[in-house]
């Protein structure tokens, strides 16, 4: 019975190792009126950041306790002929406390600062959107976040 016993518990094991990622929410926040001068939409943040989860096999679910938060601020700068934003992304959960509500616990973070020109703006901000969320799905992944 021993043997097998031990082969059903190396099944089970292997099962769990080779799981697939789990199911994520989507929080994106709304961009500005002001990045329409620089040519980013909230809709091509979240088509990007739903592609970004499908290329590493996770699955976008309505509802799921855990979720990918994305907030992608553009100040866009007429007087230099600029965009100015902020990218910020992170895997939240929410936690269960012992009094019927929750927490959200940010499990990994990504983010950046910069400046580009607006004739380039819509390309540099989202190239490093899509870098930045590939960092972050990467991360939890390794770290089983």
């Amino acid at each position: 019975m021993l043997p097998f016993a031990a082969a059903s518990l190396l099944a089970v094991s292997a099962a769990n190792a080779a799981a697939p990622p789990r199911d994520l929410g989507l929080v994106v926040e709304p961009v500005s009126d002001n990045a329409a001068a620089c040519g980013v939409s909230t809709a091509q943040v979240r088509d990007i950041a739903a592609a970004v989860l499908t290329e590493r096999g996770w699955k976008l679910q309505d509802g799921a306790p855990d979720y990918l938060y994305v907030n992608v601020s553009i100040i866009h700068q007429a007087t230099s002929s600029s965009c100015v934003f902020n990218i910020a992304d992170a895997i939240g959960r929410r936690l269960l406390t012992g009094y019927g509500g929750h927490v959200v616990a940010f499990t990994a973070r990504t983010g950046e600062l910069g400046i580009a020109p607006v004739a380039t703006a819509k390309r540099t901000i989202t190239d490093k959107l899509h870098g930045l969320l590939q960092q972050l799905i990467a991360t939890a992944e390794q770290d089983n976040l």
